[in-house]
């Protein structure tokens, strides 16, 4: 029986194994500085709500708790998972090399990195292997300062992510040894072609920087901006280079010209500070485990952006763990954990990031959007207004708070705040319309259509092309039977912007019903309910059109599935009516 049930482990461990191999393993391209993590401010997605596994490890048979394992691994719940895997371990029978790679991953993807190591070494004693096997060894080398052993590990063969970052890792463990020559000499044979040199002149640039070489860093700075451009990150990392050199004009000038975010503000405002008080910035990469913390966080970035959760963070982890205070890995940890739905831990994390980081802002917003997904309402507006009182000339809080109390329906309070980010803003230019949209949807839920009309003109005005504002003051006009025939135009176009969404193709058909044109509202709704077929309304509307064409049995069931699909408490009663007596005959006035 325990072999059979081995078999059977061993089976289905390599099939998940190969899942996250297969993801992990990818070879992305080489990371570019100017990629930057992904901005809060879309509506927020339905929370993913998940069971939590309760089960005390202890407290299962092996084969118990490997199938627990399986179970927390697939809600999510990867610390338990890791915990139960841990436990099925100690039985001979079931401690496979598949389960010990299982080990492997999840201490990668848990910051665990020694376990992780731990757990490799004995898959490969079983004859098992595993994705990033080289870098997790050398990375736990370098952090030991054992830089001899990093350079044997990567001076082998290496294929996918090894071979891309080898060469960056050895040199930072050349460095450790003393031999800079050796370590620059190795950055100069990295392979890859022009992909890969915004790497290796970041590299050589923070090398230099140790050695003391501030004229000869500020060089390959300047060859990197020119090749590629800079991130927020390597516009700090120059710019302080220029301060050291006593540069402060050419300092202040690189920061104000980079990208206009709140980060970038918020480093251009600390480095004022300091050149106003003639100080100088230490130097922050200083030693070999911060460099290739830095190598690591551009990989694990690279990934992300691609939609590789794990292997972005593997790569943030393994970032982190040679530099625990790195805030820019931790965001892309936190952002990874996001994505795979496990918010809790991600805000751990952005609980964590101190309000002297540039990061501050960004891990703060992300905060606030969690907990409103969380259904922790109240304490995702107490961090909003909180943002939007530090920084009084930034309207970005206020907009999230806006878009908050707007997804909860009071509008009354979103209609505030979006006017006070409007005047924020001062003068409302194109990247502004949705502001004016947003405050334009809360008037129009309010009953106060003359201001809603108004902002949505001025919207309009500012993007002509955004088919939310076409599709929304047209389905408005159309449904208070004003402007019939511009309503339509102005649907349509939104219609060829957004072919495939439901709603805007449901306003269409209801500005052909409200216009008496029944056949053609007949194919524009059937459409509709084919991209959305769960939505009430749509479902209603469509019963309608078929009414006035006079396919009464089916415009009943679509009633009945408008019904079914538990509406509003006013269409519910409406719906009622239909079904029982159908529809009035037109008001040829309207």
């Amino acid at each position: 029986m325990k072999n059979n049930a081995k078999v059977l482990i061993t089976v289905v461990a390599l099939g998940s194994l190969a899942l996250v191999y297969n993801t992990m393993n990818s070879s992305p391209p080489a990371p570019e500085p100017q990629v930057a993590v992904e901005t809060p401010g879309a509506e927020a997605p339905e929370p993913v709500v998940k069971k939590i596994v309760k089960a005390d490890p202890e407290d299962a048979g092996a084969a118990g708790n490997y199938l627990a394992g399986r179970h927390a691994k697939s809600l999510g719940q990867l610390d338990r998972a890791l915990d139960f895997y841990q436990q099925a371990s100690q039985d001979q029978d079931i401690a496979t090399a598949d389960l010990y790679a299982q080990l492997y991953i999840l201490g990668l993807t848990q910051g665990k990195l020694d376990e992780a190591v731990a757990a490799l070494n004995k898959a490969e004693k079983l004859g098992g292997t595993a994705p990033l096997s080289k870098m997790a060894r050398a990375v736990t080398a370098l952090k030991a300062t054992r830089y001899d052993d990093v350079i044997s590990l990567l001076s082998t063969k290496n294929s996918g992510i090894s071979a891309l970052l080898a060469p960056t890792i050895m040199a930072w463990a050349y460095v450790g040894k003393g031999d800079t020559t050796k370590a620059l000499a190795t950055l100069t044979d990295m392979k890859g072609g022009d992909k890969i040199e915004p790497l290796r002149l970041l590299h050589t640039a923070l090398i230099l920087e140790v050695e003391g070489e501030l004229e000869k860093a500020g060089e390959a700075y300047k060859a990197m901006r020119k090749h590629t451009g800079l991130s927020v990150r390597t516009t700090q990392l120059m710019g302080e280079n220029l301060e050291r050199r006593g540069l402060s004009k050419q300092a202040e000038d690189l920061y104000q010209n980079t990208s206009k975010t709140v980060e970038a503000d918020i480093i251009a405002a600390q480095a004022k500070i300091r050149m106003d008080s003639k100080a100088r910035p230490l130097l922050d990469v200083n030693t070999p485990q911060k460099g290739v913390a830095e190598a690591l966080y551009d990989f694990s970035k690279s990934w992300l952006s691609q939609g590789s959760w794990d292997g972005a963070l593997a790569m943030s982890n393994m970032a982190l763990y040679l530099r625990p205070d790195f805030a820019t890995a931790a965001i892309v940890s936190a952002a990874a954990m996001e994505k795979s739905s496990r918010i809790t831990e991600a805000n751990a994390i952005y609980e964590k990031i101190p309000n002297t980081s540039p990061l501050y802002w960004f891990a703060r917003q992300h905060l606030a959007n969690n907990y409103d997904q969380l259904e922790k309402t109240e304490k995702a507006i107490e961090i909003l207004k909180a943002l939007a009182q530090a920084y009084p000339s930034r309207e970005r809080p206020l907009i999230e708070l806006g878009d908050v109390f707007r997804r909860h329906e009071r509008f009354d309070e979103a209609i505030v705040v979006y006017s006070e980010a409007l005047d924020r803003i001062g003068t409302v230019g194109p990247k502004n319309w949705d502001v004016l949209y947003m405050r334009g949807v809360a008037y129009e839920q309010t009953k106060q259509w003359p201001k809603a009309e108004l902002d949505f003109l001025k919207a309009l005005s500012l993007n002509p092309d955004e088919p939310r504002v076409l599709n929304y003051l047209g389905y408005s006009w159309i449904d208070q039977g004003l402007h019939l025939k511009k309503a339509l135009k102005m649907i349509r176009k939104a219609v060829q912007l957004r072919p495939r969404d439901g709603y805007i193709v449901d306003s269409l058909g209801w500005g052909l019903f409200r216009v008496g044109d029944y056949k053609a509202a007949v194919k524009s709704m059937e459409r509709a309910t084919t991209l959305r077929p769960d939505d009430a309304l749509i479902n209603d509307h469509f019963g309608d059109a078929l009414w006035r064409v006079g396919r009464l049995r089916e415009a009943r069931f679509q009633w009945q599935r408008a019904l079914d699909m538990d509406p509003e408490p006013k269409l519910i009663e409406a719906l009622h009516d239909k079904i029982q007596n159908g529809l009035a005959a037109p008001d040829p006035t309207q």
